[in-house]
């Protein structure tokens, strides 16, 4: 092996798994996630150290944890950092060892598989392969395996000799996914330049292939090692953090940490679904708040101090519903009745910036605990959802929004009512609460269409109408069409149409359906349509009222939006 630094720990992955030590993946740290291009990158570097160009490769550093053994069995590292490079290199011997099988290389197959890939002589262990993936991959792994021993004389040697981690997970998977590529990458080269090739590959890998082999001393400082140390093309997640940081708890202590897994972890991770990772920051602010994003799992760590993992996983379900009510992830009728259910719904409609988030999940969190009134909970919901409907309505940016509501619950005394919490708001002379004067010139002027709040605010003005049907129903159709065309040039002029086609009283909701069939129509042979066969209150009402479409009826009902608009979302006046 050639060493490029004087680290008396630089090893290389042969002189790692040609001893008795196994690679341990915690449980439940992240699966595999290399995809063909950090590959791609690595096979540059094995071929450069093969065609002479270059003598080594330094792979960075690898950190581990040892815990206590047995001294008759294998000494297992638990992988901290380097999960994603040491399996890739695993995964390297395993497909040239079926390659070799597979044309005649039995012996050589054997070598690869004893020495490099399984503890040969640990025959009394639940588990002997050098690599033990985690629980998430763990089915692939077996895959792998399963394609190994098929190869030539393998199968009668392999499959008493290899005992795998039980299998867990999905059967398909980046893991096998990328096994797949390097098993072929080492066929091209055996038909190109022969065995030997495949050979100098293999001795690259295993001895030019270096890293310095850090092992922690403290089990406990694992997860704030991994915290900081992950592949820069594949940031981990903060949600990835959580769950090792909730495991690290329990040790390899895998029937323990399955049940835990399966019976709590799964469960709450599911709740979310995509938005997983979305939910930490707000509960973070919760908790303390002046915590910023690159803060947050320290601070989250700090909250932990003393806990076990079951603890861990029920303080960060504590907020899980008001999270999800805001997110739309559930029908918030049904935690807290229907008539907040009602209101966190129309925030969440009106996709809600996340920056107000940790104040409203404490609100709702306050009122599911009895200690909030439901008018008081009401009353701060109608007012945020007014402060926010007009800023979206014209077009402000959400700067400032989270430093006005991580500091909300404060300002409030923790006692949050409407008049507080708008006080509160009309006190931050840098966050803009627009006057009625600004609402109504931004409905006069600005487009509405493609905005975020385009979709709920036009069924917010359908609804009070008196319309009582499912807005997923719903397109926006342009009365004046979005294209200019020879049906409308009688009407509005190019320019004209180009600044009116977007707004707000431009604009109605239909079904699918419809909007497919009016498409680019005129007013007239739109306003049939209209009249007699939308369900939505708001489009009859404008077809009842309008025999003819144009400027004039925009700018009209562009003052009729602007009026209800100033009573729906009102503004008050600051004390």
């Amino acid at each position: 092996m050639a060493k490029i630094t004087d680290n008396s720990n630089e090893l290389s992955f042969h002189g790692l798994t040609s001893t008795s030590s196994v690679l341990l993946v915690p449980l439940f740290q992240r699966e595999y996630v290399w995809t063909n291009r950090q590959l791609e990158r690595m096979i540059a570097e094995i071929e450069a150290i093969a065609s002479g160009k270059d003598t080594t490769r330094f792979l960075g550093a690898i950190i581990a944890v040892t815990r206590p053994t047995n001294p008759s069995q294998p000494s297992p590292h638990e992988i901290v950092d380097g999960q994603q490079r040491l399996t890739t290199l695993y995964m390297f011997l395993a497909a040239a060892a079926q390659v070799a099988a597979k044309h005649g290389q039995d012996a050589y197959a054997k070598g690869l598989i004893s020495t490099n890939l399984i503890v040969d002589w640990a025959q009394e262990v639940q588990v002997n392969t050098k690599l033990q993936p985690s629980i998430a991959d763990r089915a692939q792994f077996k895959g792998i395996f399963d394609n190994l021993s098929n190869s030539g004389s393998l199968s009668d040697w392999l499959p008493v000799r290899a005992k795998l981690p039980l299998p867990s997970g999905p059967e398909q998977g980046a893991l096998l996914r990328q096994y797949e590529r390097i098993r072929k990458y080492l066929l091209q080269r055996l038909a190109d330049d022969g065995f030997d090739a495949v050979e100098a590959l293999v001795e690259v890998v295993r001895n030019s292939m270096t890293f310095v082999f850090i092992l922690l001393k403290d089990p406990g400082s694992a997860t704030t090692v991994f915290e900081g140390l992950n592949d820069p093309g594949i940031p981990i997640s903060v949600g990835d953090l959580v769950k090792n940081e909730v495991f690290s708890k329990i040790g390899y202590d895998e029937p323990n940490a399955r049940l835990l897994h399966d019976t709590r972890w799964i469960p709450f991770r599911d709740k979310f679904g995509d938005a997983f990772n979305d939910y930490f920051f707000p509960f973070s602010v919760i908790h303390r708040s002046n915590t910023s994003r690159t803060e947050m799992f320290g601070e989250l760590r700090k909250l932990w101090v003393g806990k076990d993992a079951s603890a861990i996983i029920a303080n960060l379900d504590e907020y899980s519903d008001p999270f999800r009510a805001l997110y739309g992830l559930i029908d918030p009728v049904v935690p807290y009745g229907k008539e907040v259910g009602r209101a966190i719904k129309r925030l969440a409609d009106m996709k809600c910036p996340s920056s107000a988030y940790p104040f409203l999940m404490r609100v709702l969190q306050e009122y599911a605990n009895s200690i909030a009134t439901k008018q008081d909970t009401l009353d701060v919901l109608s007012t945020v959802e007014a402060f926010l409907a007009r800023r979206a309505i014209c077009g402000i940016e959400p700067t400032g929004l989270l430093g006005l509501f991580r500091t909300m619950w404060s300002k409030v005394n923790g006692h949050p009512t409407g008049i507080r919490v708008a006080q509160t708001i009309l006190e931050r002379l840098t966050v803009e609460w627009p006057d009625d004067q600004r609402l109504a010139e931004a409905i006069r002027n600005r487009p509405l269409y493609g905005s975020s709040i385009a979709r709920y605010a036009i069924l917010e003005y359908d609804r009070s109408l008196g319309a009582d049907h499912p807005g997923t129903l719903a397109t926006i159709e342009h009365v004046m069409p979005q294209s200019y065309c020879d049906a409308w040039t009688s009407v509005v002029t190019k320019v004209e149409h180009g600044k009116l086609r977007h707004l707000w009283a431009n604009l109605v909701p239909v079904s699918k359906e419809m909007n497919d069939s009016v498409d680019q129509l005129p007013y007239v042979e739109k306003r049939p349509f209209f009249l007699d066969e939308s369900m939505f209150t708001s489009t009859r009402r404008l077809a009842k009222d309008n025999v003819s479409w144009g400027p004039d009826q925009i700018k009209t009902r562009s003052g009729i939006l602007a009026d209800w608009a100033k009573s729906r979302w009102p503004r008050p006046s600051k004390n």
